[in-house]
């Protein structure tokens, strides 16, 4: 039997597999800078999924670009015509890698408060690497952009520099430009005593490098969020409920009305796991769960493939209960699936199990990967 490579090992070739399963493995900057908090906390699912840090990460960062192309779409504005894009908080870069996937680096402006991050973005990703501030009125970083995007930095911000970024932003906006930026709702932290104002703010984040002051974590109703907009001016305003990884809201401030964004609905992400893996003498069972976190959706089917190759397909109709109540999702209630049977003839050692998931919406996406040994 081979030897289990370590976990950082292991999860560098399952984030490549993932890669290579979503056509994601040309041009995809693989490099993680080390003090990546974002990937730290990716890594923090290691004992529950040993190797899946690398996976988690470039699919949080995927899920942004494929709800912001959601978004532009329903509003007319599709990402392929911005040609000025600024990316706010950028971080080390989790977003940023896959945004240079859909436009040229010199048609994005990526801004970040860490001057390492903003070191690390500008020299692998080549875009235009800002430092910013936490007081928005110095900010001093061009204007006219066709399209902004703060993936969560509103979710971290106190009551008053929430007011102020999104003024200051707004202001930053071409004539047709749209401010995209994501929040905590209420709900997002069920355990968090929440003030009944409708704006909570409690001084504590997983950053470890920034003052809690200014960036802790943040949470606020729609109504709150419409109001603190008509308090600094802002007429136009959309949102959707948990359209970011299934925990932050998110919401569109244009200075034009967008009539398109009447019938914007979450994106069609797929989501789920495979629960259990078991082989012996040849038989196996499969088990695990798939859905789409579009509302009312469907899933239509699970691939699962070994090291890249399709090897068997089965429905996603089996009973989880579990999974609907634990998520939170009732539409969710028959959102398993289960295959047993025979593997194919496939050689003795380590291989890599991927289950695929296909919506009835025609989205697809890995769900998981994980090492399977055979004799």
């Amino acid at each position: 039997m081979n030897s289990m490579p370590t976990d950082s090992e292991l999860s560098r070739r399952i984030g490549r597999a993932f890669l290579e399963i979503e056509g994601l493995a040309e041009g995809l900057e693989e490099s993680i800078h080390p003090d990546d908090e974002m990937f730290h906390t990716a890594r923090l699912a290691e004992a529950a999924h040993p190797g899946r840090s690398r996976l988690q990460y470039y699919r949080d960062g995927q899920e942004v670009v494929h709800a912001l192309k959601n978004m532009l779409d329903a509003a007319g504005r599709p990402l392929a015509g911005c040609d000025r894009l600024l990316e706010m908080a950028c971080g080390y870069g989790r977003v940023t890698r896959h945004l240079v996937r859909e436009l040229p680096a010199a048609n994005i402006t990526s801004v970040e408060i860490l001057e390492p991050a903003v070191e690390f973005v500008g020299q692998t990703m080549g875009v235009d690497a800002r430092t910013s501030c936490t007081d928005p009125s110095r900010l001093n970083i061009g204007s006219d952009f066709d399209v902004i995007l703060v993936s969560s930095l509103f979710s971290h911000l106190p009551r008053a520099r929430f007011g102020e970024w999104l003024q200051s932003l707004y202001g930053l906006l071409s004539p047709r430009g749209v401010l995209v930026f994501s929040a905590h709702g209420p709900e997002a932290v069920p355990e968090i005593a929440k003030d009944p104002s409708g704006f909570t703010f409690v001084p504590q984040s997983e950053s470890l490098n920034l003052d809690s002051a200014e960036y802790g974590s943040a949470f606020v109703t729609p109504d709150m969020v419409r109001e603190i907009a008509r308090e600094e001016g802002l007429a136009h305003i959309a949102f959707v409920e948990r359209d970011l990884w299934m925990l932050q809201d998110l919401y569109v401030v244009s200075r034009v009305a967008l009539p398109g964004l009447s019938a914007w609905q979450n994106v069609s992400f797929v989501q789920g796991v495979i629960d259990r893996v078991q082989i012996q003498e040849g038989e196996f069972a499969i088990d695990g769960w798939a859905a789409d976190s579009r509302r009312g959706v469907p899933m239509q089917s699970v691939r699962l493939l070994v090291d890249g190759q399709e090897v068997a397909s089965v429905e996603v109709k089996a009973p989880r209960a579990d999974v609907a109540r634990l998520k939170g999702r009732p539409d969710w209630a028959h959102s398993g699936w289960s295959l047993h049977g025979r593997l194919p003839e496939l050689a003795s050692g380590e291989h890599l199990l991927a289950a695929e998931g296909v919506s009835t919406t025609g989205a697809t996406g890995v769900l998981d990967i994980l090492p399977v040994q055979l004799p």
